[in-house]
């Protein structure tokens, strides 16, 4: 850095506020989660839990706070959270999100964290164990002077004897 640049540096505070692209603001979950047979309510807590916390993050919005946002009752949420916090086959017996309790210093309540569990290893090596794994891809010229064409198909496993 030449001593003008550092003199400015030195001299000025900057904020730099960056503009977030559109595709920031988006939530995806792994698709093992359309495997855990969630009901339509869990489905719809942990999506918007997800989208709070991100991946590794927490959501500490109250109950009330959940219950505005998903239209779904206080008592739902709560069983909702139960079966999300509980252990799923398919996560190696794992949980979807982690509670952890907070109490003020005077020992009252406040409100908990949900932690996203990171499944994210678990999705992609239960996806590619459970994937079809023979594919043949063609490319066309796509026949006179028209844009070339893909054209995919699957070769069925063999046929298992006995």
């Amino acid at each position: 850095m030449t001593q003008d640049a550092k003199s400015i540096v030195e001299q000025h505070h900057f904020l730099i506020n960056e503009e977030k692209p559109d595709h920031y603001f988006r939530t995806e979950m792994p698709n093992i989660i359309y495997a855990l047979g969630l009901d339509p309510y869990e489905f719809r807590v942990y999506g918007h839990l997800k989208s709070v916390g991100g991946d590794k993050g927490g959501c500490w919005q109250s109950l009330a706070t959940i219950q505005k946002e998903t239209q779904i009752s206080r008592t739902k949420i709560q069983a909702c959270i139960k079966k999300l916090s509980s252990n799923f086959e398919l996560l190696n017996n794992g949980p979807l999100i982690k509670l952890i309790t907070r109490k003020k210093e005077s020992g009252e309540s406040e409100t908990n964290v949900v932690v996203i569990v990171d499944i994210w290893r678990i999705n992609g090596e239960y996806y590619r164990k459970n994937s079809k794994k023979d594919r043949e891809v063609h490319l066309t010229d796509g026949g006179g002077g028209g844009p070339p064409e893909i054209r995919g198909s699957r070769q069925k496993p063999p046929k298992k004897e006995g």
